[in-house]
């Protein structure tokens, strides 16, 4: 880093930030995880909007919980950057949401499990709210349990797994009920359900906000499928209901395309009210779900021109998200770009996230995910190394990162390009490295670490016991 730059106020760097301080990035990146580990840890209440600092007794959005994105984004950072314990408190959250949540699936939507949508509180509310832009919202139930399994798929203790099963099940037994099938397309689709906040033009030219089988509701629930039934093969469980599930997946309405070649957010193309609003949030299956890869070219290149049709416009926490997005299509400059936009508009001269009265804070959490997922991916059964580097981090290195399967990374990288990677085994698993077109299959004990060279060749193997 710069010398001279690292000296300056912070409020003065903010504001005379330019690409070529890569260190005040890095600093907002370690400043993400500090408010995280800050707020968020066992025996605590979950980090909301505010984290946990809230200076009045009437702060914005009521102190809620939010599941159409927030609470989410809050917690990407925490497997991938090495800070596991702080998912803790929102297992025991989600764990009271269920709870209550079986009274909203049964009176509400005449339904088996538990059901919630856009928000909660601490006293475990669920209801669906009376505004057709985000007030019904199933799918933000199975979406909330997302970071539930990255916990898992990062640690794969399977005594949490155990644990957070009758969660996942009774998730998965409201989808079961709740799920009908399309008329047009034969698939199962959701309804009636929003897209969160945002509307489209109706035939009759009228705004609405319900529809049946919007994306977002579509790949939250195939996230969710999918966590099942990886889940029950991890805790050896085959019956009907684990069978039952894999059979609606299988038959849920995917991801669809447009004429124009975009990822649609309606199961129509309907035009949108607002082409350029802030959710993106028929992209879940892109970031932070696993629906949508490169190994799908068709609905991958699809999401990609949705995002770019959305624009740079929103507040404090949409140039974050559009760095995962951009980071996940593999555009280095593009998610620098928006981190940009973050340093330039998006931060108070603290470095907290704009938003609401107070701030938000899931616009830190989310530039430090975006950040970890330019440099590191390991969502689709590969640890991809330096998968979005942009090319203004020409030289660099970075180390305590995480992959999914329970290993450390860390990496030095010369003129763009990979020079050397560590991987260390926390559990003793093998893995499937891949930086650019190579690839390595790598077995490594528990606490030993190996050093590749720039080839993805094992130069140096060394035992370590892990501390």
């Amino acid at each position: 880093p710069d010398d001279t730059l690292a000296a300056l106020p912070t409020d003065v760097r903010l504001k005379r930030y330019r690409a070529d301080d890569p260190g005040l990035i890095a600093q907002v990146c370690q400043y993400g995880r500090y408010l995280l580990m800050s707020s968020s840890r066992p025996g605590s209440m979950p980090a909301n909007l505010q984290g946990l600092w809230i200076g009045s007794t009437t702060p914005s959005w009521n102190g809620d919980y939010h599941f159409d994105l927030n609470v989410q984004m809050v917690y990407w950072p925490a497997e991938v950057c090495a800070l596991p314990e702080c998912s803790v408190p929102l297992v025991d959250l989600m764990e009271i949401v269920a709870e209550y949540g079986k009274q909203t699936a049964r009176l509400c939507h005449d339904a088996d499990g538990w059901a919630v949508h856009g928000m909660t509180n601490a006293f475990g509310y669920t209801w669906p709210r009376p505004d057709n832009r985000w007030g019904c919202l199933p799918g933000s139930g199975a979406w909330a349990l997302q970071p539930l399994w990255e916990h898992y798929a990062f640690t794969l203790d399977e005594e949490f797994l155990r644990r957070t099963w009758p969660v996942f099940k009774g998730a998965g037994e409201f989808w079961l009920s709740w799920l009908v099938v399309d008329p047009q397309s034969g698939k199962l689709v959701s309804g009636p359900a929003s897209s969160p906040e945002s509307q489209f033009y109706a035939a009759d030219g009228s705004k609405r906000g319900l529809c049946m089988g919007p994306a977002y509701d579509q790949q939250c629930v195939w996230e969710l499928f999918t966590e099942i039934l990886e889940a029950a093969e991890v805790l050896g469980i085959d019956d009907g209901f684990t069978r039952q599930v894999a059979a609606a997946r299988e038959q849920l309405l995917g991801p669809t395309i447009g004429q124009d070649g975009r990822l649609l957010e309606w199961p129509g193309e309907y035009r949108e009210v607002d082409p350029s609003h802030r959710h993106r949030s028929h992209l879940v299956g892109l970031f932070p779900g696993r629906q949508i890869t490169r190994d799908g070219p068709e609905a991958f290149q699809a999401a990609a021109r949705s995002l770019d049709a959305r624009g740079s416009r929103g507040v404090g926490w949409v140039p974050p998200w559009d760095t995962c997005l951009n980071a996940r299509l593999r555009r280095g400059d593009k998610a620098l770009e928006n981190i940009s936009q973050s340093m330039t508009r998006g931060l108070l001269i603290n470095l907290l996230g704009k938003g609401g009265r107070e701030f938000q804070m899931d616009a830190n959490s989310g530039l430090t995910a975006g950040v970890a997922e330019m440099l590191l991916q390991s969502h689709d059964g590969f640890i991809d190394l330096l998968p979005a580097l942009p090319t203004a981090w020409d030289k660099g290195y970075v180390k305590g990162l995480r992959a999914r399967g329970g290993f450390e990374v860390g990496m030095t990288w010369e003129n763009g390009k990979l020079e050397t990677a560590t991987v260390k085994s926390l559990l003793g698993s093998s893995c499937h490295i891949r930086s650019g077109s190579l690839a390595r299959d790598i077995d490594i004990k528990k606490g030993e670490t190996i050093r590749l060279d720039h080839t993805l060749k094992q130069s140096e193997y060394h035992r370590r016991k892990t501390q």
